[in-house]
């Protein structure tokens, strides 16, 4: 359970450490336009929200579509970001499970197939235990990691406005 949540951990900072890689690039661009250059830039503000799992009550973040199969008995971490100045909306919510990692790769895209998403066949695999697929301008993924009988399932929905 440990490693699990090691292996979470490692994957929260690396996606922290890319966000943060990719403003700094675009910082660096923005300081080598011309001088005199005309430029619009817009600020970003964001609003995470971290679900307390220790509560009673949900522990998926509020907003998190209901019909998105989730083992919330042993949800490990969930949280909400809003992005209003590109009107999108971003829950994540990772949990662990004793179904192997196959068995949770079928589960989801059974559910994406049912639930009229187009699975994005590049991005997604059964061997590598990741599916994406999109409905109108949403954004649904699941990752699935196995480790000893225990999967670690990540999930991202974007809500775009």
């Amino acid at each position: 359970m440990k490693n699990l949540l090691l292996g979470l951990v490692v994957v929260v900072v690396v996606a922290l450490g890319l966000w943060f890689g990719i403003r700094e690039i675009k910082k660096a661009n923005l300081e080598t336009i011309p001088e005199g250059a005309v430029t619009a830039e817009k600020k970003n503000t964001v609003e995470v929200t971290k679900t307390d799992i220790t509560k009673t009550g949900s522990k998926l973040p509020q907003g998190f579509p209901s019909d998105i199969p989730v083992e919330t008995v042993t949800a490990g971490e969930s949280y909400k970001a809003q992005y209003s100045d590109i009107g999108m909306t971003q829950y994540t919510v990772s949990y662990t499970s004793k179904k192997s990692k196959d068995e949770i790769w079928t589960i989801y895209n059974d559910y994406m197939n049912g639930a009229g998403y187009a699975v994005d066949k590049v991005s997604s695999s059964k061997s590598l235990g990741q599916i994406s697929g999109t409905k109108q301008n949403d954004i649904f993924s699941a990752i699935v990691s196995s480790y000893n009988g225990i999967s670690l399932v990540q999930l991202s929905y974007q809500d775009r406005q």
